[in-house]
């Protein structure tokens, strides 16, 4: 209706009622961002619009001011102010004027929150901020800027997209995003290991389906441990997920984030532990092979082997070996060949010139980047 309004009645048409549909679930049917987006459709096609719904706020004509929110502190350099009569003329001037009526603590936790990707439950909010949050919760609940859900006996609790956008502004203005993102990544990775009953670095459950629910959330995680977090605990966060990736045919996908957090790691400097390193490669290893590239996937066995053998564990280096012999059985005669060659080609090994996940070049068939 609010579509047919700003085309002077005019019914959607073809791909149109997709597109709208793709809006309304983008914006999570909150009244006013709709009423907005209406607006817009007045000189933007649906196509157009929900391509750009990435940032609702800009979007939409909302334009964020990060005035003072909570404590009364200001998040950032002031704006000029919006005129009291005008208050609900954007999303953005309401979302500041639920904003600035909040204490310090449902300020924070409602920044904090926005780094999940999803709905999540008390436990986990609960993890992400170190304290009881049920107080601060229910101010946030109250004022609907977070959504609660039950489903039977569990609830969880979500920001819509425009909220979450506007949270995650000012979590960055406030210099709290580092500590929120690098504790979210931690709590993929507690998850993660929850769901798939690790054990030694290697998953106990007989299947990575559970970890379904997470799969957003991980991804997130990972985006932020390529960019601007840390690269190791992203490796383990990605090592963490092998059984998913294979069950779900994601290989080439793991391949690329391994490659990325390589990258990082190279560009930090920071350390990974040659246990950890031998993981990274035993990885990078059994995605080659299943796809095919053979040459690859003896390459860093060879490094997985070097790693583990420095890391004086026996086990890990029983492991790479078992793999290996794996590798070649699985390969086939022409793969097996293959490897053979890239082996008597390769006897340096990347241990001896200190290298870690970072040095593994650039990724070759099959792996492909993320968003």
């Amino acid at each position: 209706r609010r579509a047919a309004a700003a085309w002077g009645a005019r019914r959607p048409t073809g791909s149109e009622p997709e597109h709208l549909d793709r809006i309304a679930e983008r914006l999570g049917g909150l009244p006013l961002a709709l009423e907005l987006a209406a607006a817009r459709l007045a000189v933007l096609s649906p196509a157009e619009l929900a391509a750009r719904l990435d940032d609702p706020l800009t979007a939409l004509g909302g334009a964020l001011a990060l005035g003072e929110g909570g404590s009364g502190a200001p998040d950032a350099r002031p704006l000029p102010s919006r005129e009291p009569g005008s208050r609900h003329a954007s999303l953005g001037a309401a979302l500041d004027w639920s904003y600035r009526t909040l204490a310090a603590d449902p300020a924070r936790l409602l920044r904090w929150l926005s780094v999940f990707a999803g709905p999540v439950d008390l436990g986990a909010i609960e993890w992400l901020v170190g304290s009881d949050p049920l107080d601060a919760l229910a101010v946030l609940v109250d004022k609907s800027l977070v959504q609660p859900e039950t489903t039977g006996d569990r609830s969880t609790y979500r920001l819509l997209g425009p909220v979450r956008a506007y949270a995650a502004a000012h979590l960055v203005a406030r210099g709290e995003q580092s500590a929120a993102r690098d504790r979210h990544v931690a709590w993929c990775l507690r998850a993660v290991r929850a769901a798939t009953g690790e054990a030694d670095g290697r998953p106990a459950a007989p299947s990575g389906y559970p970890l379904d629910p997470l799969a957003e959330e991980v991804r997130a995680a990972l985006r932020w441990s390529a960019t601007e977090g840390s690269g190791r605990r992203g490796l383990r966060l990605v090592t963490a997920l092998d059984l998913w990736w294979r069950e779900r045919g994601l290989v080439g996908e793991a391949r690329t984030w391994l490659y990325r957090l390589g990258e990082r790691i190279t560009v930090t400097g920071e350390d990974v532990p040659p246990g950890e390193a031998g993981i990274g490669y035993l990885a990078h290893a059994r995605y080659a092979a299943l796809e095919g590239d053979y040459d690859a996937a003896a390459r860093f066995w060879r490094r997985a082997e070097a790693w583990a053998r420095r890391s004086g564990d026996p086990a890990l280096r029983a492991r790479v070996l078992a793999e290996r012999g794996a590798l070649l059985l699985g390969a086939g005669g022409a793969g097996a060949q293959r490897i053979g060659r890239a082996d008597s080609t390769g006897h340096r090994v990347s241990a001896r010139r200190g290298e870690h996940p970072g040095h593994v070049g650039r990724p070759t068939r099959g792996a492909r980047r993320p968003g």
